[in-house]
């Protein structure tokens, strides 16, 4: 009798501590993922605060070289942008409907039309309109103004238009040239229009900095706090990035329409590029790394949880980021009807995608946890 007793008691000292080891792990994941979030916010902002440094140079200097690096510095903003998209889809700063940040960012697709001239329009748009007042104020009230989302007058995307203006050609993006900003009709308000736009683009990305600011009375704290809440945001994050957004609304969607509208980054031709750091984002959250830094993430805890799911969505993860790397620049005519292979190579992402989050409902599911990935 003496015995059981003994066995019992060493039964509910072992689970109890495992149960606390447990509860420890899943605060270290939380307070990993809002520094990686915090980082790479705080990385994106200073990318742009580059393009605007760009922009000045440009101003100072025109000539094709220093339009062509405000271009270069667009880029690599997008590179960091798009591992930040993992961040989304469950109501965090960026989605909040208060704050209302996201659409003001990354809104697309865009009418050109709407901002500048295009193709069989030469006074179209905001700039060639001149009763139109150009700050700030008018372009935030702009932006999918009368609840037209095409009517995009902010963002990563109103820039790269202005960069590259309209992509009209198969094998080339955009071919906006720089006498644009100086001698074209509007080249003034041109100029002025994408130093207001980088501005704008750089406060609102200061913002989600501030919201994920360690040691502040912020987002962050509350996020940290709420456990289980908190684990269910990460995996919708996850869940919807990877299933709805960018395996559907991305790549489904322009792949059955065949219709180059339908790209993300479709000015540039940098679609790819944020195909790969999309996923690329889903592995920073999941390993819990993010360029220096490395902590306790998601894998550590179903190390615990589940070692088998956990080797399953790793692997998963490393098949969607190779099948993304494959594709084939520029993305536009991989998607076209008369690419088979670029189909299909686009179809092996989309199947990436889709089978990693499966695995991501998996692991919801050994964390007693409901979530959604079918997204907003």
């Amino acid at each position: 009798m003496q015995k059981l007793k003994y066995i019992s008691f060493l039964f509910l000292f072992f689970a109890c501590n495992q149960s606390k080891e447990i509860a420890d792990l899943k605060t270290e994941v939380l307070n990993t993922y809002a520094q990686i979030a915090f980082q790479n916010y705080k990385d994106i902002h200073s990318q742009v605060v580059l393009i605007q440094k760009k922009i000045d140079e440009f101003s100072s200097d025109p000539s094709e070289a220093t339009f062509v690096s405000i271009k270069n510095a667009w880029i690599g903003a997008r590179v960091a942008y798009g591992q930040a998209e993992v961040f989304r889809f469950y109501g965090g700063p960026i989605d909040s409907s208060e704050a209302n940040l996201e659409p003001r960012i990354n809104a697309w697709p865009l009418d050109e039309s709407y901002i500048d001239y295009v193709e069989g329009n030469a006074k179209s748009g905001i700039i060639n309109d001149i009763s139109i007042k150009l700050d700030k104020q008018t372009l935030r009230t702009k932006n999918e103004q009368d609840g037209v989302e095409e009517n995009v007058s902010t963002g990563f995307h109103a820039i790269e238009f202005l960069l590259w203006g309209q992509d009209l050609y198969e094998n080339s993006a955009g071919k906006r040239i720089f006498t644009d900003y100086t001698t074209a009709p509007n080249a003034d308000r041109r100029r002025q229009y994408l130093q207001l736009c980088t501005e704008l683009l750089a406060e609102d990305l200061q913002k989600l900095v501030a919201a994920w600011q360690p040691n502040s009375e912020n987002y962050r704290v509350t996020f940290v706090k709420n456990t289980e809440e908190s684990l269910a945001n990460i995996l919708t994050g996850l869940g919807s990035l990877s299933r709805a957004e960018l395996g559907g609304e991305r790549m489904r969607v322009p792949l059955v329409n065949h219709d180059q509208e339908d790209e993300q980054s479709c000015f540039s031709d940098n679609t790819h590029k944020d195909i790969i750091a999309n996923v690329q984002g889903m592995i920073n959250v999941y390993e819990g790394k993010y360029e220096n830094f490395s902590s306790k993430g998601l894998a550590n805890l179903m190390e615990k949880i589940d070692p088998s799911v956990n080797e399953k969505m790793k692997a998963n993860l490393q098949t969607t980021l190779q099948a993304a790397q494959a594709i084939q620049p520029p993305f536009d005519q991989e998607i076209s009807g008369k690419n088979k292979d670029g189909n299909h190579r686009i179809q092996q992402v989309i199947k990436a995608l889709d089978e990693q989050t499966s695995t991501i409902e998996l692991i919801a599911k050994s964390l007693k946890i409901g979530i959604n990935t079918k997204g907003s």
